[in-house]
């Protein structure tokens, strides 16, 4: 996760070096909401699946805020952009792609 936002940081340095500051402002927003979205996503699938005795009202926490929260943010996050709909999407996108690349270190499975 420090990759990611490391470089994140030095993508939001060249967006802001030749575009706006609300164009900076909306890549930025959209990667912390995706690193906001990946945290919650693992915190998930690990209390699912992993996890043991299942804490459920953990889990339960988890739902309620990921879905109609996160999602409802997201949502907001596109619909009042329209301006800067594109940095929003390279900043989702980027530290989608940064976690799709990061190698994972699973010491259960070794």
């Amino acid at each position: 996760m420090k990759k990611i936002i490391i470089v994140i940081g030095l993508t939001l340095l060249s967006i802001c070096a030749y575009f706006s500051f609300f164009g900076t402002l909306a890549f930025l927003t959209g990667a912390l909401w995706a690193l906001v979205n990946l945290y919650f996503i693992r915190q998930l699938l690990y209390g699912l699946l992993i996890e043991t005795p299942k804490n459920f009202p953990k889990i339960a926490l988890l739902v309620l805020i990921k879905f109609p929260l996160l999602y409802g943010a997201g949502f907001a996050l596109l619909y009042y952009q329209s301006d800067f709909l594109w940095a929003s999407m390279v900043g989702f996108s980027l530290a989608l792609i940064g976690m799709a690349f990061q190698p994972q270190k699973n010491k259960e499975l070794a």
